[in-house]
């Protein structure tokens, strides 16, 4: 659902409550039922569409805020104007300041988009995929623990709550994909309506060339190049030219 032009704000926030309610019924009715993928995923919808009211109802999205269509690029939307936010001011010692809420929404939505990116697009080791689940299941209820304190306006709670944050260690993002990102940039910089297979075929190429200089990398598979390109785009590292052209 992405928010319609000329929609007032109360209109838009409770649709979402509405939104919300519904993904919970689903959820439940989903648990009663024992089919637990579609239960994980109401869970996730619900606290997405609880991550957006938020975002709407403190004042961070407009009512004519486009939205996607795409789950995952719609929660990165969001996020970025969260990221905006943030860049427009100075934290202060107020842990219910603009900053510090922007900021606690911003990471609330990197929790449930690092597990949408798990369920959707999984990538490592098929045999890995269920620890990569658990693991994301676990930074999706705390999730929910800091949607919780946030929307009861408990700002002190929501600071302590981050200072215990989780999920993914800082440093796990793979240093060729930090080493290739400039060198992506350019090729699109130089080709901007390079395609994405193009993209993957020169990825892969200067990947060879990059093992050879370094005896103990070993390379991704090519099929996974496209997820992680998909990845660099959705966190905003980078834009690829074919998922702007299609609107995503």
């Amino acid at each position: 659902m992405t928010i319609r032009d000329g929609t007032s704000r109360p209109t838009l926030l409770d649709v979402l409550r509405r939104q919300i309610a519904l993904c919970e019924q689903q959820r439940l009715h989903a648990l009663e039922e024992e089919n637990w993928l579609l239960a994980f995923d109401g869970l996730i919808q619900s606290l997405s569409w609880r991550a957006k009211r938020l975002a709407l109802e403190l004042g961070f999205l407009a009512s004519s805020f486009p939205g996607s269509d795409d789950r995952i690029e719609d929660l990165c939307l969001i996020r970025r104007e969260c990221l905006a936010a943030m860049q427009e001011e100075t934290p202060s010692l107020d842990k219910a300041d603009r900053y510090h809420k922007a900021e606690a929404v911003a990471d609330i939505l990197t929790s449930i988009i690092d597990t949408l990116e798990v369920m959707i697009r999984p990538t490592g080791e098929p045999g890995h995929y269920v620890y990569a689940l658990v693991h994301q299941a676990v930074e999706i209820g705390r999730a929910e623990v800091g949607l919780d304190f946030a929307e009861t306006g408990f700002w002190d709670e929501v600071a302590r709550w981050k200072a215990q944050r989780g999920g993914r260690p800082q440093g796990t993002v793979a240093k060729w994909s930090i080493e290739a990102l400039p060198v992506i940039q350019s090729w699109i910089a130089a080709e901007p309506q390079i395609s994405t297979e193009k993209l993957v075929a020169k990825l892969a190429s200067w990947l060879a060339a990059y093992g050879r200089s370094h005896p103990d990398f070993k390379a991704p598979d090519r099929a996974s190049l496209r997820k992680t390109l998909d990845r660099m785009h959705d966190k905003g590292r980078l834009q690829l030219p074919t998922r702007i052209k299609v609107g995503q």
